[in-house]
């Protein structure tokens, strides 16, 4: 199900004012976040940006997150040959796939919009067979490697975190 998210650039009028103190030294900045979540709260996103010196109309574009393609919701019979996938989301970044069964969690993160189920295996997650696992997909970017996203990411103007909504499926028996 497609849920429009609400966009900070969609907001019509002048709904807050931002005060900024006046010659800040150079190696300060303003930086702010602008945060969206989808009407069922399935989907969500934050953005971090600099905020332009000396302007009274700042635009702070959103960027929506991957969409889940395989497997669909409630899934059952997904193997280790299956095929986890996802559409690009807005911007470019790379993304962390978060899968969760039971009390275990791991994380795949590539540049990747699809790998097979079987990468799960590299992690200690206990019995894979019939079991039911719950995923996500957040997209980190601005960035476009995991060099980057690990060495400078964190600090950085620009960047972003969307997350897709939360899906379940059920593994072989």
């Amino acid at each position: 199900m497609n849920v429009p998210m609400q966009k900070f650039s969609s907001i019509d009028g002048n709904n807050f004012s931002i005060i900024v103190p006046v010659d800040l030294p150079s190696q300060f900045s303003i930086l702010i976040n602008n945060s969206m979540i989808s009407s069922d709260n399935r989907k969500s996103g934050i953005e971090t940006f600099r905020f332009p010196e000396n302007s009274n109309n700042a635009v702070f574009p959103a960027k929506l997150p991957p969409e889940l393609t395989s497997p669909a919701q409630n899934t059952t019979g997904v193997s280790l040959n299956s095929l986890i996938s996802y559409t690009d989301g807005d911007g470019t970044g790379l993304y962390v796939t978060r899968f969760t069964k039971g009390d275990y969690y791991c994380s795949v993160i590539t540049t990747e919009k699809s790998f097979q189920f079987s990468e799960i295996s590299k992690f200690e997650i206990g019995f894979i067979n019939d079991s039911e696992f719950r995923w996500t997909v957040e997209k980190h970017g601005e960035i476009k490697d995991l060099n980057e996203y690990l060495f400078t990411y964190p600090g950085r103007s620009g960047r972003f975190v969307s997350k897709s909504e939360q899906r379940t499926f059920h593994t072989v028996h």
